[in-house]
């Protein structure tokens, strides 16, 4: 039986270490990335919201919302009760294609009291990445009983 040298042993050893640790690092990366795209198309997803730019928001809900839904019901839908003052994605969670981005909003209540500066919250909004881009997940507008 022959035994190979311990030398060759050591170096098959840093190899596979090595090549374990470079993977983690790429895995690391593509979850940056994911990151860094979701948090880029919050972020003006948002820009639209403040803005009231909603036709631009319409543009980027998922195709499926878009089929089921035309531009003039969504615009009705998202245009009532609220002023958003202000908004910017904080933290994000990826699971697969489905995400969500925890955003930070400051807004004001049509008809309601609001303190000076508005009403500050961090809710959650929820994302879906269809052939490699990120959509937001439409919440149709809730009705009161």
């Amino acid at each position: 039986m022959k035994y190979l040298n311990p030398h060759v042993i050591v170096v098959r050893i840093c190899f596979l270490i090595f090549i374990a640790a470079l993977s983690a690092c790429t895995g690391n990366a593509l979850v940056r990335d994911d990151e860094t795209a979701l948090r880029g198309r919050a972020g003006i997803y948002w820009q639209h919201r403040v803005k009231k730019a909603f036709a631009e928001c319409y543009l980027m809900e998922t195709p499926e919302v878009r089929e089921g839904i035309t531009i003039t019901n969504y615009v009705m839908g998202l245009s009532g009760g609220i002023i958003w003052i202000s908004a910017s994605p904080k933290s994000i969670s990826i699971d697969g294609d489905k995400a969500t981005v925890q955003v930070e909003m400051t807004y004001a209540m049509f008809g309601m009291y609001t303190p000076k500066g508005g009403i500050t919250r961090v809710v959650p909004d929820y994302w879906k990445r269809v052939d490699g881009v990120w959509y937001h997940l439409y919440q149709p507008p809730k009705k009161n009983p």
